[in-house]
C-alpha cells in the first residue's frame, strides 16, 4: 500500500496542516503513538477525504492509508499522501505512480450504494443484466461487455489494481455498460432486488480449502444468488479445484431451490489469465452451471421495507463532543451482539480542540459486515456553529442488521 516514512518531529504535525484547507487530525484514545488524519481530495468532479494513519515509532513516523477506507484507484491515496508529505520530512515514500490506470478518473466506478441503485433501475433499461464476482484481470468481463452492448454488466472486485486495470479498458474500448464496484459480494447480493439478474459468473476464486470459512461461494451466498436471479437465470461457477469443485457439488445438491449441472474441460469463448495458466499445466477445468428451479428462495422478512437513514441528532452530536475523554470512552470496546448482528467499535480519535470525534467501527449481520469511519463534529458554516455527524466513505447499505447497529451505537452514545 502507498506510504510515506519521516522523521520525528518536534512540532506537532496537526498545526503544521493549517495550510491544507479541510484537512485535520485525530488522535487515537486506544493508542498513544496513532493519530488518525483526514486528507481532502477530488474525485468524479465531488470533494472527498482520505483517512490515513499517523504512527509514531522508535526511530521514525509511518503514513499510510487506512485500509478499510482506502480510496480506489491507488492514484488518490498517492496523490493525499504526496500532499501530506509536505509537512514532513521525508525519509522514504513509494507514492510514484507507476501506471495510467493508477490515476483513472472514472465515472464507471460505483459507491456500494450507487451499484445497488443502478441494479434496482436496470430493469427497464437493458435487455438483461450479468455480474461477475471476482473479476481478476478482466477478460471475461470485458469479453462480456463488448459482446452484449445492449445489456448492463455489473463487476465486483476487492484487489485494488484488477479495478484499475479494467477500468482502464472500459476507457479505451469506449464500453458504456460496464460498471465496476468494490463492494464485498456478500453485501451486494444481501441488498440486491429479487429476480433482477440473468447471469452470474464466479471464476477460479480462491480455494481456500484450508479455512473454507473464506470461500466466495458457500452456503449462504449460494441462497442469496438463488434469490437475486431471474428464474431463467443462472450461476457459472468454474475452478480448477476439484475439492473446491466437489464441494460446490455438494452445496447445490443440497439447495432446494438450485438444479444443476457440470462439465469438465468444456471449451470457453474467451480464456481467462488464470484459465490460460492452468491449461498450460494441464490441469482439469470444472464448471457447474446452477440455475434456479420452479421454487424461490424466500427473502427474510425482516429486510423488507427496512429503510434508515443513519442520521445523527445534533444535540447528540453536542453532548458527545462535549463529553468526549478516554475516560469517558474506556467501555466502548466491548463486541456488542443482538438477534441480527453485531456491533464492534475497533478504536477512537478526538481532536485536541475537542471539535471532533471520531469512530472506526465493524458491524452489520455476522454473513455480510462492514466498516466504516464515523465521524462528529462542530464545523462553522457562515458564521454558524454545525453539528453534525456522517459516515465514511459512505452510509451503509440499508438492511436490518444495520440498521440496528446504528441505533445501538446510538444508544451507546447517549449514555455516555
Amino acid at each position: 500500500m502507498p506510504h510515506f516514512i519521516a522523521r520525528k518531529q518536534l512540532e506537532s504535525s496537526a498545526s503544521k496542516l493549517d495550510s491544507m484547507p479541510y484537512a485535520y487530525k485525530l488522535d487515537s484514545i486506544r493508542s498513544s503513538n496513532v493519530a488518525l488524519i483526514a486528507v481532502p481530495y477530488v474525485y468524479q468532479n465531488k470533494p472527498r477525504l482520505c483517512f490515513v494513519y499517523e504512527i509514531t515509532r522508535a526511530n521514525d513516523v509511518l503514513l499510510k492509508g487506512v485500509k478499510s477506507l482506502r480510496p480506489i484507484p491507488s492514484g488518490l491515496l498517492k496523490n493525499a499522501l504526496q500532499a501530506l508529505s509536505k509537512h514532513y520530512d521525508v525519509l522514504h515514500e513509494n507514492l510514484a505512480h507507476t501506471a495510467l490506470k493508477q490515476d483513472i478518473d472514472s465515472p464507471f466506478l460505483l459507491s456500494d450504494g450507487e451499484i445497488v441503485e443502478l441494479l434496482e433501475s436496470s430493469q427497464d433499461t437493458y435487455s438483461q443484466v450479468f455480474v461477475e464476482i471476482g473479476f481478476g484481470s478482466g477478460r471475461h468481463i470485458v469479453h462480456l461487455a463488448k459482446e452484449h452492448r445492449d445489456a448492463l454488466v455489473i463487476g465486483l472486485e476487492i484487489h485494488t489494481p484488477s479495478v484499475e486495470q479494467v477500468l482502464r479498458q472500459i476507457e479505451i474500448l469506449g464500453l458504456e455498460n460496464l460498471y465496476i464496484s468494490c463492494l464485498d459480494a456478500r453485501q451486494f447480493l444481501h441488498a440486491a432486488v429479487s429476480d433482477s439478474v440473468g447471469q452470474m459468473f464466479i471464476h477460479f476464486p480462491v480455494p481456500w480449502n484450508s479455512a473454507k470459512n473464506r470461500r466466495v461461494l458457500n452456503d449462504a451466498l449460494l441462497q442469496e444468488v438463488m434469490r437475486v436471479l431471474k428464474q431463467t437465470g443462472s450461476l457459472e461457477f468454474r475452478t480448477d479445484d476439484r475439492e473446491y469443485f466437489e464441494d460446490v457439488l455438494a452445496l447445490a445438491q443440497a439447495n432446494q431451490y438450485a438444479s444443476f449441472r457440470h462439465t469438465i474441460n468444456a471449451k470457453q469463448s474467451i480464456t481467462s489469465k488464470y484459465e490460460a495458466r492452468w491449461l498450460a499445466q494441464e490441469k482439469d477445468i470444472f464448471t457447474i452451471t446452477i440455475t434456479p428451479n420452479a421454487k424461490t428462495p424466500p427473502r427474510d422478512s425482516r429486510e423488507i421495507g427496512q429503510k434508515c437513514g443513519f442520521r445523527f441528532d445534533k444535540k447528540l452530536v453536542k453532548s458527545t463532543l462535549a463529553k468526549a475523554s478516554s475516560d469517558c470512552f474506556a467501555h466502548l470496546w466491548e463486541k456488542r451482539r443482538f438477534a441480527q448482528g453485531f456491533l464492534c467499535v475497533y478504536n477512537a480519535f478526538i481532536s485536541r480542540a475537542q471539535d471532533r470525534v471520531a469512530f472506526l467501527v465493524h458491524f452489520g449481520d455476522f454473513q455480510y459486515p462492514c466498516t466504516r469511519l464515523i465521524v462528529l463534529e462542530c464545523i462553522e458554516i457562515a458564521g454558524v456553529l454545525e453539528y453534525q455527524g456522517q459516515y465514511f466513505p459512505e452510509p451503509p447499505l440499508q438492511s436490518h442488521a444495520n440498521a440496528q447497529a446504528h441505533e445501538l451505537f446510538i444508544n451507546i452514545l447517549e449514555k455516555l
